[in-house]
């Protein structure tokens, strides 16, 4: 398996609201830096860093998920408990695939379940973060989180 994949996880999610014809998901850090640039009184001294700049990867929205897959691969299973807390979480193992095939799977894996379908076609939400971690047996784990 490839340890990196240039398939991008918020495309795969797109490519499926295209499907539904709704509209596209932003990646959700340039989204904040934007807002941050535009209101910064709105936002908590907690998501600056030690320079005084917004740094997103505070921002509990967009550091769960990045964190969330890679614990999930140190701990070698998914779960939506133990402080991941992502709106849509998987892991899938199979010999010999890509990446890309393993991220292809968890999105037709969350198409398939009803719960999460809900969570990636809400027409009202607007940005996503998603992240994908590789377990050291090559198990590929993801990390979604939604927003509106």
């Amino acid at each position: 398996m490839d340890s990196f994949s240039s398939v991008n996880l918020v495309d795969l999610i797109n490519a499926e609201r295209a499907k539904e014809g709704l509209g596209k998901l932003e990646w959700t850090a340039d989204l904040l830096r934007q807002d941050y640039k535009d209101t910064p009184w709105m936002f908590d001294s907690s998501d600056l860093d030690e320079n005084g700049n917004y740094d997103p990867y505070k921002d509990p929205e967009v550091r769960e998920p990045l964190e969330g897959a890679q614990k999930m691969a140190d701990m070698g299973y998914a779960t939506h408990g133990n402080g991941v807390g992502c709106s849509c979480v998987g892991s899938t193992k199979h010999d010999g695939d890509t990446i890309e095939q393993a991220l292809r799977r968890h999105i037709q894996g969350y198409m398939n379940s009803p719960e999460h379908r809900a969570i990636l076609m809400n027409a009202g939400s607007h940005s996503v973060t998603a992240a994908y971690a590789i377990g050291s047996d090559g198990t590929v784990y993801t990390a979604i989180r939604i927003g509106g």
